[in-house]
């Protein structure tokens, strides 16, 4: 399985976070707003990561805090969805798109994830 950070942000700002963390030796693709030129929701962000890592929709996972970065935009493309809602937050009013999983912590993930 290969993995992308995608991040919106300033590139300073965020290279600053992934440094501090060793972050990027975890990930084949660290794609950051501020260097790439465009960032989430932007279809084109999502599109250039699966193109990158050799995935499609239906082979890629979207996880994250932001419900229209990580759930809505990325259904639309056809990509499994994962909230990650540590405050048990409602999902908007009004959304008819709904992630596939809802998680209240990163490290559910892997439960998601084993077979």
């Amino acid at each position: 399985m290969k993995m992308a950070l995608v991040t919106n942000g300033d590139s300073a700002t965020q290279r600053r976070k992934i440094d501090a963390y060793n972050l990027s030796s975890f990930f084949d693709l660290v794609l950051i707003e501020g260097e790439f030129g465009i960032g989430k929701p932007d279809v084109k962000v999502y599109q250039f990561a699966m193109e990158r890592l050799g995935y499609g929709p239906e082979d890629t996972w979207m996880i994250g805090v932001n419900y229209e970065w990580e759930v809505v935009a990325p259904n639309r493309l056809g990509i499994t969805s994962v909230w990650v809602n540590p405050k048990n937050e409602e999902i908007p009013n009004g959304s008819q798109i709904r992630p596939d999983w809802i998680v209240e912590s990163i490290t559910e993930v892997v439960d998601l994830i084993r077979p």
